[in-house]
């Protein structure tokens, strides 16, 4: 696995916020004092897209510049819409854009504001068309580690929370949320054996002799 945190640590990636209202432009401005961040929105005018860098403060992105920005992306953080009350075909929208533009090995970060079973009926399944890329596979997800804690994850599929236990304890490094002393960010599975499995596996193929 790909630990896209530390290619955006050394500056060399960026990661785009996407689906913009207050409280996602915030997280983005606070993310761009440590990591380059693009604070993206299709729906919204162009002067809301902005760019943060810990080197040179922020600075609108244009158009010519946006394309390029979301191709050095590698972590996509998936907000509601900027509408006060969710549009859904904005997310929708939101998510189609995504998929033109993850990598294999990227990440795509659930905010809190999308529901986790949105997230596996409508949103993945896009990700992955329009990917052509496997959740778990070819890039892995996460749901924001506040979102673990008020939300009932127990029928997402085996493939989905095992690729959110894969990357959480770095998300949850990258967004700065801390760790509750008695509540972890992973998700449960009913069978712990093919939990087991399929850690057993990315050791193997990580493992270098």
């Amino acid at each position: 696995k790909i630990d896209r945190l530390k290619q955006l640590t050394t500056g060399s990636s960026m990661m785009t916020v996407i689906g913009l209202n207050q409280k996602s432009h915030n997280l983005a401005k606070e993310l761009g004092y440590k990591y380059k961040v693009l604070a993206y929105d299709p729906h919204l005018e162009k002067n809301f897209n902005i760019s943060f860098s810990p080197e040179g403060g922020k600075g609108k992105a244009g158009e010519d510049e946006l394309s390029s920005m979301l191709k050095n992306s590698v972590i996509f953080y998936m907000c509601g819409s900027s509408t006060f009350i969710t549009n859904w075909e904005q997310v929708r929208e939101n998510a189609l854009l995504v998929g033109e533009y993850l990598k294999e090995g990227d990440w795509v970060i659930f905010g809190n504001d999308i529901d986790p079973d949105m997230a596996e009926i409508a949103l993945i399944p896009i990700l992955e068309q329009r990917s052509k890329l496997a959740v778990g596979e070819g890039f892995d997800i996460a749901f924001h580690p506040e979102s673990v804690k008020s939300n009932n994850f127990g029928n997402l599929s085996h493939q989905i929370k095992f690729s959110h236990n894969l990357i959480i304890d770095k998300v949850s490094l990258l967004l700065s949320v801390d760790k509750d002393e008695f509540k972890s960010f992973q998700l449960s599975f009913i069978d712990e054996d093919y939990q087991l499995k399929g850690i057993k596996e990315v050791i193997r193929e990580s493992w270098v002799p």
